[in-house]
């Protein structure tokens, strides 16, 4: 990874963690995923980042409605809905608050 990209990833995580405290790296680099790649599908989500289904709960979860069992956040920054070619799967998107964290995050 170059200075540059490194610097900026930094800067957006900096940015990001004021934004809510608990939030982490992983999350940010799913939100940034999900921003220029999604809508997804959670088990797309996964092979992407290369996580397994306990890392996605620690993950991408508290993303949702900012908690799981294991942790607490205060971040609602991802949806979920149908996907389209087969409604019973659904697909992960950054919802509007998820988009004005991204944005922010890049800016900063």
């Amino acid at each position: 990874m170059s200075e540059v990209k490194a610097a900026s990833l930094i800067n957006a995580l900096q940015v990001f963690r004021e934004i809510d405290s608990s939030l982490t790296i992983n999350q940010l680099i799913v939100l940034l995923t999900l921003s220029k790649e999604g809508p997804l599908r959670s088990v797309d989500l996964k092979q992407k980042l290369n996580i397994s289904h306990h890392e996605y709960a620690d993950i991408v979860e508290p993303l949702y409605n900012g908690h799981t069992i294991r942790k607490q956040s205060n971040a609602n920054f991802i949806e979920s809905g149908p996907y389209a070619d087969d409604p019973r799967q659904r697909v992960v998107f950054v919802n509007d608050d998820g988009k004005k964290v991204v944005e922010t995050a890049l800016e900063g």
